[in-house]
């Protein structure tokens, strides 16, 4: 229950100045040096340990993120996706919404895992979030087509991120709190919150992750 208590303590944790080698780096060396694409494909991951220190201005943050949604392919130009960047203040503040937003929800015995991780999730840097908006729907551009989208989206943020330097994750603690963020930063009511992304400065990487073999997941067909 401890776990994440443990990874992140805001009283002693150091700050450090230099990101730590991802384990990609370390098992590939410099043969992927030159290609910063497939190396960030590689590293990245879920980063939960994260730091306020950032590696980028905030205006080069809002930059990449507008280039990932300008790039993003559209369904017969049905732009289903949107996108709220919290820095600063507004980012302590959603987390800090969404802690009391479970507590009152949670048994206590069970918020009490809940309560560190999303205290984790502060000390991150920024945070995005990821919406639908629904008035794009359509019996032919469905919720289900602009979740496949929305999907591409977050990950190509979050590879884009990587290059940079920061690490992230990608959380989920909606529906629970979409009524409350719509409210606090008075967005429209038509917009779905889907996705969290909370994003900073590395403190920690986890381990090596471990392959299912790829034989049992990729086909080949070649006649």
């Amino acid at each position: 229950m401890k776990k994440w208590t443990r990874l992140f303590h805001k009283e002693s944790q150091p700050v450090k100045k230099e990101n730590p080698v991802p384990p990609a780096v370390q098992k590939f060396g410099t043969d992927k040096d030159d290609d910063e694409f497939y190396q960030a494909i590689e590293n990245r991951r879920s980063i939960y340990v994260l730091s306020k220190d950032t590696v980028q201005g905030d205006s080069d943050i809002l930059n990449l993120i507008e280039l990932s949604i300008r790039s993003l392919p559209t369904n017969e130009h049905a732009l289903s996706a949107r996108m709220v960047l919290l820095l600063h203040d507004e980012h302590d503040a959603f987390w800090q919404l969404t802690q009391e937003r479970m507590k009152s929800i949670m048994d206590y015995a069970d918020f009490t895992d809940t309560q560190a991780k999303l205290e984790m999730f502060e000390h991150a840097y920024g945070t995005i979030l990821f919406f639908d908006d629904q008035e794009t729907f359509s019996t032919t551009y469905t919720k289900s087509i602009a979740g496949q989208y929305n999907g591409m989206l977050q990950y190509l943020i979050w590879v884009t991120l990587e290059t940079k330097g920061f690490g992230a994750s990608l959380q989920h603690y909606n529906p629970m709190i979409n009524e409350a963020i719509k409210k606090r930063w008075d967005l429209p009511n038509n917009w779905n919150l889907v996705a969290q992304m909370p994003f900073g400065r590395p403190h920690e990487y986890p381990n090596p992750k471990e392959i299912n073999p790829l034989k049992d997941r990729v086909i080949v067909k070649d006649s």
